[in-house]
């Protein structure tokens, strides 16, 4: 039996190919919706001194400007999974972000 991955939700799952990938939401979330348009803008850093910006998840739900209920958690779930870092700053995390 093979085995597919599927996106669901915020991580990929590995369904039968016997299932019926109709019944298989693949619909993203809005908060991945949202984290798409963050990534047309900045492409994730590597380092530090590689950024060129940093914003805590509260900069970026604000900039995101969603009139939706936005969760902290799975932006940063979302954030990750496009490749993005977090760095503490000594009193804060930051995302590690590069101007396109």
């Amino acid at each position: 039996m093979n085995k597919k991955p599927v996106i669901r939700g915020f991580r990929t799952a590995y369904i039968d190919d016997e299932v019926d990938e109709k019944t298989v939401d693949n619909k993203p979330s809005i908060e991945e919706s949202l984290v798409a348009l963050i990534f047309d803008r900045y492409a994730p850093a590597e380092t530090f001194p590689e950024s060129t910006d940093h914003k805590t998840t509260l900069d970026l739900i604000d900039e995101m400007e969603s009139t939706t209920d936005v969760s902290k958690s799975k932006v940063k779930m979302a954030m990750e999974d496009f490749g993005f870092k977090l760095h503490y700053t000594g009193n804060e995390y930051v995302w590690l972000l590069k101007e396109r």
